[in-house]
């Protein structure tokens, strides 16, 4: 019986609480604004530009931070300068991106040979701060003809490197965690090392994907190409000259070349056949001498008559 009234009382203080908690909300909510909205602050009527400016700006900074978007430069600029000064340009734009820190990917230059101009490539990653100073430290090499950008999205990459990274992470802590506490046969603890093993593999292919996209989006590609500018007589002009010049030369050398052959080839047969027509004439000198002498001598008086 007492028990009975225990739970009664127990039942109707709960009613009770229930009751000043449902009439706390309503209390709450007759204060907002519509929809039960909090109204507007009266500081804020009365707040400076200036600071409110400077709050809506910090709140736009959150929402673009949420918002961002990760975004691969590319700069391609092309420099000219002369045949002479162009390598000294060169090698100035590359001794600036190493003091800047740049990422070299590429660097190279060709000298001038057989007629062709000398060319320079430049090919690098920076940071976005110290893009500027290469760019000027590229336009003093010489100057500047062309200059593109362009840009590719790595958004959607990103995010879904980023998800896969959390995910696979949580996979192998909790195989981890199942392995450490394994009691099972010996098949069930060695397949369960082979699972952790094949999902660690596939966290360090995504660890590693995520730092490409990271090197592609933290810094900007730059691309220059550094050319020589083309003089009043230029290699292109000269070029039939120049390849007419190579064909006379060219044909020249192949009738000498055609002419060692035949020597090299009639060679042995002459080293063997003069010696053996010298034997012949030899021979045959001496035969027809001793027919000479073979001959009977005429009588006397058959020169007379």
């Amino acid at each position: 019986m007492n028990g009975a009234r225990l739970d009664g009382a127990r039942g109707l203080a709960a009613l009770l609480l229930a009751g000043a908690l449902l009439a706390l909300a309503a209390c709450g909510r007759s204060g907002n604004g519509p929809e039960g909205r909090p109204p507007a602050a009266p500081a804020a009527a009365g707040m400076p530009a200036a600071e409110l400016a400077r709050a809506q700006g910090g709140a736009q900074g959150e929402q673009q931070e949420a918002e961002r978007r990760y975004l691969a430069l590319k700069y391609a600029l092309t420099v000219e300068n002369t045949a002479e000064a162009l390598e000294g340009g060169w090698k100035s734009v590359v001794e600036r991106c190493q003091a800047l820190g740049c990422e070299l990917l590429e660097a190279g230059f060709t000298r001038s040979r057989d007629g062709a101009p000398p060319r320079g490539e430049l090919r690098a990653r920076v940071a976005p701060k110290s893009l500027p100073d290469l760019l000027k430290a590229a336009e003093q090499g010489g100057t500047v003809v062309s200059n593109t950008v362009s840009s590719e999205d790595k958004t959607d990459q990103v995010i879904d490197a980023e998800a896969r990274i959390k995910n696979t992470t949580e996979l192998r802590d909790r195989l981890r965690a199942m392995l450490q506490n394994a009691r099972g046969p010996l098949r069930d603890v060695i397949e369960l090392e082979r699972e952790l093993a094949r999902v660690q593999a596939e966290l360090d292919t995504i660890n590693g994907l995520r730092k490409l996209l990271a090197a592609q989006t933290d810094r900007n590609e730059v691309h220059i190409d550094f050319v020589a500018r083309e003089s009043f007589v230029s290699q292109r002009k000269v070029s039939p000259l120049r390849e007419a010049y190579n064909d006379i030369a060219g044909l020249f050398l192949g009738s000498l070349a055609m002419l060692i052959r035949v020597a090299a080839g009639a060679l042995p047969w002459l080293l063997v056949g003069v010696p053996l027509l010298w034997l012949a004439l030899a021979w045959r000198r001496r035969r027809a001498a001793r027919r000479k002498q073979a001959l009977p001598a005429p009588p006397d008086g058959a020169g007379s008559r």
